[in-house]
């Protein structure tokens, strides 16, 4: 199942770019999970400037806006 949480033992900081959009997914318990790449693997025309429209685009299980 897409979107399943797993834990890696690791230890890492993600920083954003101040002022650069993000793109989150929200989780059926609300918990936001911040996108940390893409690919174009499914859809080798993807641009960056089609991630704003990308949830119409995606199939998200039942719960995840």
């Amino acid at each position: 199942m897409p979107f399943t949480p797993h834990a890696v033992s690791r230890h890492v900081a993600f920083t954003f770019a101040a002022g650069r959009q993000v793109y989150e997914r929200v989780d059926p318990g609300g918990v936001a999970w911040v996108m940390q790449t893409w690919s174009r693997t499914k859809d080798p025309t993807l641009t960056r400037a089609d991630l704003a429209g990308l949830a119409g685009r995606l199939p998200l299980p039942s719960g995840w806006t």
